[in-house]
């Protein structure tokens, strides 16, 4: 059954802890899913319980539904795949190592010998990402790291490149799927 539901803003945003025993298909570490409209509105039904938490047939179907969804759901991994080209792979070291000073495209492009439209053609077929999705997840990795280190929220957004840390938050919520500030609790409280 369901251990505990909490909502940290948006659906994007919610927790679910599950007591998995008995249950095959669950992976043993903690993971981000892309949430089909199924499951989300699971978790939102599921939100109403925490007002009367009693255990009955409905619940248990439900909790069944959500176990399926669950195991069909994609889990969106948080990895940084680095480009094969020696163009495109100086490019990557460079935002990685000054994230605030890789906003220009064009000047990328010009520094690494390509032309932007190359450049961002040749960076996404190598990576999967724009060379901006390339940097966003970039910029959230590091400040997973550093909020782990206890690093406050506007220090953490300043150092990963972020001008503005309302624009760091958003970034990180749609990414990770809380805000900074909780899952530096989270981290704490771990």
């Amino acid at each position: 059954m369901v251990h505990s539901l909490r909502s940290f803003g948006k659906i994007s945003g919610w927790m679910v802890r599950l007591d998995t025993r008995g249950r095959a298909g669950f992976s043993v570490e903690p993971g981000i899913l892309a949430l089909s409209p199924l499951l989300k509105e699971i978790v939102v039904r599921m939100m109403t319980w925490v007002e009367s938490p009693e255990t009955n047939a409905a619940k248990r179907r439900l909790v069944d539904v959500l176990h399926d969804e669950i195991c069909a759901a994609s889990e969106i991994k948080l990895h940084l795949p680095i480009p094969r080209d020696p163009a495109l792979k100086r490019m990557a070291a460079r935002m990685a190592e000054n994230p605030e000073g890789t906003r220009d495209l064009s000047a990328l492009a010009r520094e690494v010998g390509l032309s932007e439209r190359s450049l961002f053609r040749n960076f996404q077929k190598e990576t999967g990402l724009s060379p901006g999705q390339w940097r966003r997840q970039m910029q959230v990795l590091r400040s997973l790291e550093l909020l782990a280190q206890g690093r406050p929220v506007t220090e953490t957004a300043l150092e990963v490149g972020y001008e503005s840390v309302g624009a760091f938050i958003r970034a990180f919520r749609e990414t990770v799927g809380v805000t900074p500030t909780v899952y530096a609790h989270e981290q704490r409280r771990s």
